[in-house]
């Protein structure tokens, strides 16, 4: 009964270990599926053949032995020897051992193909990508028309309605087009090289636009002395001194080498006369210093008619000529600023230096002189009136400096313009700039805003 399960066992084992060999073949020679599932039918079987045979032998009472089979009798003291065989003994005597073989080539498989072996579920499609296409026209409704229609400004024509489709052509400003259709959503729908295009309706009308055609503008052209002096104010001698003084000015504009000693009045003059003289050059040089040192008088013993008493003038040539240097700086401002304005009316052109001044000069305390206004753009009125003064003499039109007392009390310094008809219009470009903007009561009024005053004469302030 021994020797029978251990039959038993011997044989389940050898069918095992064929089985798993056969298996690891298998592993390494890249079977498929089915082979893995064929070697597991195999187990099965064996296992279950294996047990019918025990069975049998158990059930069986005799079994047949012969000599060879039969177990010699044994001491007690002697273990009888193993007949077991190895495992290794076993494969090598008993189980031929199958040469490997390379596995049959598969067929190629096509993309998109489905193989009918293998399970459709590890097939992996591959996405259809679509095509790049042109956009489509979106659904919209257009209300027919037949109208010719024009463009307001330069405006795209493109194949749809709407910025994202392609531009096609232009129109420009009052080109005309035929509109077949009007869009719900802002295009319109028109007739381009004989093919249906789209232009936003925004650039469109029905009334052809006026072009106007560039105006050719044409600017001043500074003519004008700098300063004209009033010679119906002066007596004889007043204005034999204001045009003597002028012609040694102009003889050192055309003559820089010229040079004279200082000129002598012999003829005695009230003061009055000399403050009349002297305020028209204050009015020229843009400042009282040049009055002070252009110009000297000595008191003289005797007196008018009336009880002034005389004196003698003297003119520092010198002096003349380094205010003349000085003044060359403001010269080519007013200049330069009369030439960036348009000709036109006198009223037109008074009218653009007001606007120039008020926007460039800056109201400051300490700062009065001709200088300080144009080059700096800081004064108070005396600077205002000064710049408008010259600015108004250099572009042909008559203009005077007020010095008075304003409307308020204080001491003030505005203009009166001489236009060539006659008329005259008072100008105060100080009081015209304020803070809350250009206050037209201040230009151009026939009436004085201000109480008295004196022309080109500071002396009586």
């Amino acid at each position: 009964m021994a020797l029978t399960k251990e039959k038993e066992y011997l044989m389940l084992r050898k069918h095992l270990l064929a089985i798993a060999l056969i298996g690891s073949i298998a592993v390494f020679s890249g079977c498929s599926k089915d082979v893995h599932t064929d070697l597991e039918t195999q187990l099965i079987y064996a296992t279950e053949s294996s047990t019918v045979e025990s069975e049998n032998i158990i059930e069986d009472d005799t079994v047949a032995t012969t000599p060879e089979d039969a177990i010699p009798n044994q001491s007690s003291d002697e273990q009888p020897e193993s007949t077991t065989p190895s495992v290794d003994e076993e494969l090598n005597e008993e189980e031929p051992v199958e040469e490997e073989t390379s596995p049959p080539p598969q067929e190629e498989i096509q993309p998109n193909e489905i193989d009918p072996s293998e399970p459709t579920d590890n097939v992996i499609e591959e996405p259809d990508i679509p095509e790049e296409t042109e956009p489509t026209v979106p659904k919209i409704t257009f209300d027919a028309v037949d109208e010719i229609v024009y463009a307001i400004s330069p405006v795209n024509i493109r194949t749809g309605p709407g910025t994202e489709f392609d531009r096609i052509g232009q129109l420009n400003t009052s080109d005309s087009v035929k509109r077949i259709g009007v869009g719900c959503n802002g295009w319109s729908r028109v007739i381009y090289n004989n093919t249906e295009a789209y232009i936003s309706s925004n650039y469109l009308t029905l009334n052809q636009p006026v072009i106007e055609e560039p105006k050719e503008v044409k600017y001043l052209k500074p003519s004008g002395p700098y300063a004209i002096p009033d010679y119906s104010i002066y007596n004889e001698s007043e204005a034999d001194i204001v045009k003597t003084v002028l012609s040694k000015i102009k003889e050192n504009k055309d003559n820089l080498d010229l040079h004279e000693e200082n000129i002598d009045f012999d003829q005695e003059i009230t003061y009055q006369s000399y403050c009349k003289v002297s305020s028209f050059f204050y009015v020229y040089y843009g400042q009282k210093q040049a009055v002070n040192e252009v110009f000297d008088f000595v008191r003289s013993s005797g007196v008018d008619e009336n009880g002034n008493r005389l004196c003698y003038l003297k003119i520092r040539y010198d002096d003349i000529r380094r205010f003349e240097k000085d003044l060359s700086a403001v010269k080519y401002k007013v200049d330069t600023i009369l030439c960036s304005l348009e000709d036109g009316s006198e009223e037109y052109i008074l009218k653009q230096i007001s606007e120039y001044l008020r926007k460039h000069i800056t109201y400051t305390n300490g700062k009065s002189s001709l200088q300080d206004a144009l080059l700096s753009g800081q004064s108070v009125c005396n600077g205002y009136a000064l710049a408008f003064n010259m600015l108004a003499n250099r572009a042909g039109i008559r203009s005077d400096l007020c010095i008075g007392t304003a409307s308020n009390g204080e001491y003030h310094a505005w203009n009166r313009v001489t236009l060539s008809d006659g008329s005259r219009y008072f100008y105060d470009i100080t009081w015209y700039d304020t803070s809350n903007g250009p206050d037209n009561r201040y230009i151009h009024s026939k009436s004085n805003f201000h109480g008295s005053y004196l022309i080109n004469d500071y002396s009586g302030c």
